[in-house]
């Protein structure tokens, strides 16, 4: 019998799994996980490397079920069905 202690509310909670039910364990590292950069520089550097979905002409697109389209286009569909 395996016997876990999982983090539960602000507590734990104890769990028993018989050995012949239990095919393996995962455990995070998250805890020991240690950025090379700070917040600020990993937004920085995100900000430098974005990616752009323009059409080439700078404006701004929106993605819609049939394609990709400018906020003028949207603008001008959404004044129509009014």
């Amino acid at each position: 019998m395996t016997v876990f202690n999982l983090p539960y509310g602000k507590g734990h909670m104890e769990i028993r799994i018989p050995d012949e039910r239990l095919v393996g364990v995962l455990e995070s590292r998250a805890a020991a996980y240690r950025p090379a950069a700070t917040e600020a520089e990993q937004v920085r550097a995100a900000l430098e490397k974005r990616v752009s979905r323009g059409v080439g002409d700078g404006k701004s697109i929106l993605p819609n079920a049939e394609g990709l389209l400018t906020r003028e286009a949207v603008a001008e569909r959404t004044k129509n069905r009014k």
